[in-house]
């Protein structure tokens, strides 16, 4: 069921998801502040205790020229003890209805592991994004300037074709979810935009005109360091959007995993 955070289930929550992913407290809740403004939260219970959990994010999906609005499916978990009994696959398919009933335009999501391509695969996702690793590139960070996450993602926005971002009340919860992992955000001499962990020369992605790519070491580039991997998966509501993607259709880097 959709549920509304309040001071009981909040805790219900975060202690489910500390059981399932072993993420830190203090990380765990950057998502609650926000709340009822970030995220629809969909979640099962076994009396007061949720025993599953699913959350929304929002976000847009620029592709050919058109944006559409859709939701970003995170952090699915259900306890140990209740799992084989389908209801996980439940929150999914009343996640899908409520995102058909609220107009929007597709959902999206990035697996945590190859095999849940194929469990997804069920519920009518198809992998139809990508992200591009470049494993060297010499000077790319060589006069730069630290600017602010809400900077950097408004101009990622508007700057990349063909590419999903995090949008509206989201946007604050994933930047703060960057910086507590040590994300800074930086801009170019040249007008280039990128964002590495700390201080450090390993650049996790690089935007440049319309194009971004994900650089790992700094080395020269030549074809043998330029690679392309699914990176996400898509379930198109809209009529309007295409029934046959391909993972080289969308960019998506950023992904709450």
């Amino acid at each position: 069921m959709k549920i509304i955070p309040n001071k009981e289930n909040t805790e219900s929550l975060i202690e489910l998801w500390s059981d399932v992913f072993g993420d830190e407290r203090e990380y765990i809740e950057l998502l609650f502040p926000y709340g009822e403004s970030v995220c629809d939260i969909f979640a099962e219970f076994d009396g007061d205790k949720i025993i599953s959990a699913l959350y929304l994010l929002d976000c847009t999906l620029n592709f050919g020229g058109v944006q559409y609005m859709g939701k970003y499916l995170y952090a699915a978990a259900t306890d140990k003890k209740y799992r084989g009994k389908g209801i996980m696959a439940s929150l999914i398919n009343e996640a899908k209805e409520y995102c058909k009933n609220t107009g929007l335009d597709y959902i999206s999501l990035v697996p945590a592991n190859e095999g849940l391509y194929n469990y997804y695969k069920k519920f009518g996702f198809i992998s139809a994004m990508h992200r591009t690793t470049v494993s060297g590139a010499s000077d790319i960070q060589a006069t730069k300037s630290e600017i602010s996450g809400e900077e950097y993602f408004t101009e990622r926005q508007m700057r990349l074709e063909n590419s999903l971002n995090f949008s509206g009340s989201s946007v604050g919860y994933v930047i703060s979810c960057l910086e507590y992992s040590g994300m800074k955000f930086y801009r170019s001499s040249i007008g280039r935009m990128f964002m590495t962990e700390g201080d450090s020369i390993l650049t996790d992605e690089l935007i440049d005109g319309k194009n971004a790519v994900r650089f790992l070491f700094d080395n020269e580039i030549s074809e043998e360091n330029i690679s392309t991997e699914k990176f996400g998966m898509l379930y198109p509501i809209n009529s309007e959007l295409k029934r046959d993607w391909s993972i080289y259709d969308l960019y998506m880097n950023i992904a709450l995993d």
